[in-house]
């Protein structure tokens, strides 16, 4: 009897690779959960176009008449780099503020955090590369820079009383193939 392997999908295509690869390669069947609803500001970021607020509050409204609670609502990285995010701030304090959602951010350095943390967000998320090449290219930090931004997010993250959540990036093109 082949297991079963559960894979939590975005809508981008490298997630799809690593589930027909792990599918062929093991043997198993896939059951894949689409997790695009609760970041509007993945959807936003991959655009060309750079939305207004009245459109990026008409897609969260939508998202908590869905019934989510949980919405991670803008990025605050650099607007050189991501334009489409310029508005941070503006959309999180034009973002209906109601009992039952909880807004969340993602940042990739204390210059970011201290732009949350002035907005008021109390849970955030950041990610370190596992690979050094792909965090250069993504990131613009090598692995060294990456942990002591890493640990200085924690710390003042600690000092305002915010969660953080920490997640490891990948990049599929540097894996190699296993030996057997």
């Amino acid at each position: 009897m082949n297991e079963k392997l559960l894979l939590w999908l975005s809508g981008d295509i490298l997630h799809y690779c690593l589930a027909y690869y792990l599918q062929k390669d093991f043997g198993c069947k896939i059951n894949a959960v689409i997790d695009i609803p609760n970041k509007p500001k993945e959807f936003f970021q991959k655009q060309k176009k750079i939305y207004n607020i009245e459109n990026k509050l008409e897609l969260i409204d939508g998202l908590i008449s869905s019934g989510l609670e949980h919405i991670q609502l803008c990025s605050f990285v650099s607007n050189k780099i991501l334009p489409q995010m310029s508005d941070a701030e503006k959309l999180y304090f034009s973002a209906p503020k109601l009992n039952n959602i909880t807004y969340s951010a993602f940042i990739l350095n204390v210059k970011g955090l201290k732009r949350a943390i002035n907005c008021g967000f109390k849970k955030l998320e950041t990610s370190i590369s596992l690979d050094n090449k792909y965090g250069l290219t993504n990131t613009g930090m090598d692995d060294k820079r990456s942990l002591i931004e890493l640990n200085n997010i924690s710390e003042l993250s600690k000092k305002h009383d915010i969660k953080l959540r920490i997640g490891l990036q990948l990049s599929l093109i540097h894996i190699s193939e296993p030996t057997r």
